[in-house]
C-alpha cells in the first residue's frame, strides 16, 4: 500500500471539517455528501464506488437492503 504524509495545514483544515461534519444532521450529511461527489473524476468515482462496496459488505443492514430481500426495501 503506497504512504503518504499530509501537509499540517491540510490535516488541520480536515479536522476542522470533521468536527463541523459531525453536527450535521442525517439529511444535511447527505446533501453535504452528494454534493461533494458531484466533484469527484472518475477515477475518485472507482475509488468511492469501491470502498462503499466494500463498506456494504461489512454492514448487517447492508444485508437486509441488498436484492437478495426485495420485500425488505420497497421504493
Amino acid at each position: 500500500m503506497a504512504s503518504t504524509t499530509l501537509d499540517t495545514s491540510f490535516k488541520d483544515d480536515l479536522e476542522h471539517v470533521n468536527k463541523w461534519f459531525a453536527f450535521l444532521n442525517d439529511v444535511e450529511r447527505t446533501a453535504t455528501v452528494y454534493s461533494l461527489l458531484q466533484c469527484l473524476n472518475r477515477v475518485q468515482i472507482r475509488f468511492f464506488s469501491t470502498v462503499l462496496h466494500q463498506m456494504g459488505k461489512t454492514d448487517p443492514v447492508g444485508n437486509l437492503l441488498s436484492p437478495a430481500h426485495p420485500d425488505v426495501c420497497k421504493y
